[in-house]
């Protein structure tokens, strides 16, 4: 979570949402800075809000759906992360695990290693979000949440040109459908 604290916001960031390209962005334009919570495992992907910060408007980014669990999966396996979902069994197995945690867990679980993995909606279930930030029209968002960025600011594209697909395409996207349902209702995304 970054806070900025000249404009009383707080960007809650979801992992593979743009996070990223939005921390370098929110760091040089607005004074942005993570909010260090003792005791927690990471700063960056946090999602306690200190008390004296509840005052502040939230921000959150999402993604599509089907590009972000293949993008996690990915950096799994490029950065070797095995909590909870099994990279080394291959994606099906994988997204298996991710929609077994999503059904074990509440959307306020505080181990990262845990809620990684949840929807974006169900991980920004815990704040009242006033501006969502989607990565695919990232600087038209930013604008109609009133935060100015430059236009030429290069930003991660994050596409992996269909790659999850495979002979099990239908079985993945009828699971990915019911891991991410609300994230199709609620930021515009289409089922395929």
């Amino acid at each position: 979570m970054i806070l900025m604290p000249r404009h009383d916001i707080i960007y809650a960031d979801p992992t593979k949402t743009g996070s990223q390209s939005l921390d370098l962005i929110f760091k040089q334009l607005y004074h942005g800075q993570y909010i260090r919570i003792p005791n927690q495992s990471t700063d960056k992907h946090n999602r306690i809000v200190p008390p004296e910060l509840l005052h502040c408007d939230i921000i959150g980014s999402v993604r599509n759906p089907y590009e972000r669990l293949f993008s996690l999966y990915k950096m799994d396996i490029r950065l070797n992360l095995d909590f909870h979902a099994d990279i080394d069994k291959g994606f099906d197995h994988y997204l298996d695990c991710v929609l077994d945690l999503d059904e074990k867990y509440p959307h306020d679980h505080d181990d990262i290693q845990v809620y990684r993995y949840f929807s974006c909606s169900k991980w920004l279930k815990m704040y009242d979000v006033k501006h969502i930030i989607r990565m695919e029209n990232m600087l038209e968002d930013l604008q109609s949440a009133g935060l100015s960025c430059p236009r030429n600011v290069v930003m991660n594209p994050g596409k992996y040109n269909d790659e999850w697909h495979s002979e099990n395409y239908h079985e993945r996207v009828a699971k990915i459908n019911a891991w991410a349902g609300k994230d199709f209702e609620l930021y515009g995304y289409e089922k395929l």
